[in-house]
């Protein structure tokens, strides 16, 4: 069983460590805030040097500005490494941990991927023409550090990657400042080289709490409803409900890299989010708010 650490015990980090409890091997957590590691309930480490000597694996929830120095510190001494969204503050910071990372799993925390209904609707999402994906909540102070592009909708933007494995040829986007330093509403749209399209719109503005997609392609419609995790087909005959697993999407993506780190083979339909992938993710939202601060909001 690999020795595991966490790294950062904020919001996030807190429900990694529930889930490595649950996986076994966590060794234990260090956090610059003690009152933080210390909420933790497990050993806690006065150093990050400390805690990478301790451990085969280390998960990295420490706020993203903080991520790429942590990840390649980590990579540096051999270790296997999951980093929360976004890998990096940029893209080109992250492609920084590129020249480290031979020999080492690394994953990136796009937990979507693990969504059971996500997963159930997937088949049905490969030959989708159109798909509009909506990710609204309301404002909390945590993750406002970044624009809402680079905080929700990379959501959005890595689970669609991982559909259209195809290079983006077109792409308007527009957005606001409302109550943060940052971007807090974006409305994308994007278009594919096989000529599929998508709209995409992120607000942490919103009165209300919304993560849903719908696709059409030529074998009919899928509603994927990220929050209730539940996932609906259309058809000419009518909807069909789609069975959805209770599964806990963050213990699979642990689980996914615990196993991968092990060399041990990953269960069938199981793609998590390798370094290359959390890149192109972060690339597209890096262009995304590039092309909102253009005149022209448009490339």
């Amino acid at each position: 069983m690999l020795r595991t650490g966490v790294c950062g015990v904020g919001h996030l980090g807190r429900f990694h460590v529930n889930c490595l409890k649950e996986l076994g091997g966590l060794v234990g957590v260090y956090d610059p805030d003690p009152a933080a590691a210390a909420s933790a309930d497990v050993p806690v480490f006065s150093s990050y040097a400390d805690l990478l000597d301790a451990v085969d694996a280390v998960v990295i929830a420490a706020p993203t500005p903080r991520h790429v120095d942590c990840a390649r510190e980590a990579l540096a001494c051999g270790k296997h490494v999951l980093i929360e969204k976004p890998v990096a503050p940029t893209a080109a910071e992250g492609a920084s941990l590129r020249a480290l990372a031979a020999g080492s799993t690394v994953h990136v925390g796009h937990i979507e991927r693990f969504n059971p209904a996500y997963t159930a609707a997937l088949p049905h999402l490969l030959d989708a023409r159109h798909i509009t994906a909506q990710r609204l909540a309301p404002f909390t102070p945590r993750g406002a550090e970044v624009s809402v592009v680079h905080d929700l909708m990379i959501h959005d933007l890595d689970a669609l990657l991982a559909v259209r494995d195809r290079e983006v040829v077109g792409l308007e986007a527009w957005g606001e400042r409302v109550v943060s330093d940052t971007l807090d509403v974006a409305h994308v749209r994007l278009e594919f080289s096989d000529g599929c399209r998508a709209v995409l719109t992120a607000s942490r503005v919103s009165p209300v709490r919304v993560r849903s997609w719908e696709a059409w392609g030529t074998g009919g419609g899928v509603h994927v409803d990220f929050a209730a995790r539940t996932a609906a087909r259309w058809t000419p005959e009518g909807p069909v409900d789609l069975s959805v697993g209770a599964q806990n999407a963050l213990l699979e993506e642990l689980r996914a890299f615990l196993a991968a780190a092990a060399g041990q083979p990953l269960a069938a339909g199981i793609r998590p989010a390798a370094l290359e992938d959390g890149l192109r993710a972060l690339g597209l939202a890096d262009h995304i708010t590039a092309c909102i601060a253009a005149p022209t909001f448009a490339s």
